[in-house]
């Protein structure tokens, strides 16, 4: 079992320069999914990914982490530099953490790998509402509360220049945690951060759209991006 997913750390100031993606290709193994996928997202951008099950859109996301690697006929930059030199954030479909640590083991751990996380973990999970869960085993844990341990990175998380990559945020959330949720990727994106996430629920915060169906190759035998994330 994955541990933990994707936190990079590095500290190249990237405030006023946008994400530039140019003739990306999408692929899972040998099956090119969608082609020349472009767009730009500038500070202070929420970037919504759409599209059907199947179409890349998990897959996107990884290779923005730099979780897969790109084709040799992408052009990816921020500013003058490449994806291994960006600060990412990725927290995924799954969550990732050790059923057999409690909310703090799970979460001190992750702090012990990202020089950018404030050290207030009492206040990012007061902040996702699981004041009182510190010593809960997170196997013990419901699946929107495993939810929350998972998204209290992004109250950990004290770099503006950070790009958010979002795999599904608002899944198993309760009405209350969606809104605080929102209303902590507005925050993040008037620090000057970015987002992109791709999300199947309606969203009530400004964002702009990239739907993958217009890029889209067919394929008639395609598997759902869950269950090609679960494989990596």
């Amino acid at each position: 079992m994955t541990f933990f997913e994707s936190d990079k750390e590095v500290r190249t100031p990237m405030k006023n320069q946008a994400l530039v993606a140019k003739s990306l290709t999408i692929a899972r193994g040998d099956t090119e999914l969608c082609s020349q996928v472009s767009f730009t997202i500038s500070s202070g951008q929420i970037l919504h990914i759409q599209g059907p099950n199947g179409i890349g859109k998990t897959t996107l996301l990884m290779m923005l982490a730099g979780l897969i690697p790109l084709s040799d006929k992408t052009q990816l930059m921020w500013g003058s530099s490449t994806p291994k030199d960006w600060s990412v954030l990725y927290i995924g479909h799954l969550v990732g953490l050790n059923s057999g640590l409690s909310v703090r083991e799970n979460l001190n751990f992750l702090q012990s790998l990202n020089l950018d996380f404030c050290a207030d973990l009492d206040a990012a999970l007061n902040a996702v509402g699981l004041s009182g869960y510190e010593d809960v085993t997170f196997a013990q844990l419901s699946s929107g509360q495993k939810r929350r341990v998972s998204l209290a990175r992004l109250w950990l998380s004290d770099d503006a220049d950070r790009l958010w990559l979002l795999d599904e945020p608002f899944t198993a959330l309760d009405t209350l945690m969606a809104k605080r949720l929102s209303e902590r990727l507005i925050e993040h994106t008037k620090n000057g951060g970015r987002v992109i996430l791709t999300s199947h629920q309606p969203l009530s915060i400004p964002i702009d759209i990239l739907n993958l169906k217009k890029y889209a190759l067919q394929h008639d035998d395609v598997d759902s991006d869950a269950e090609w994330a679960s494989e990596c």
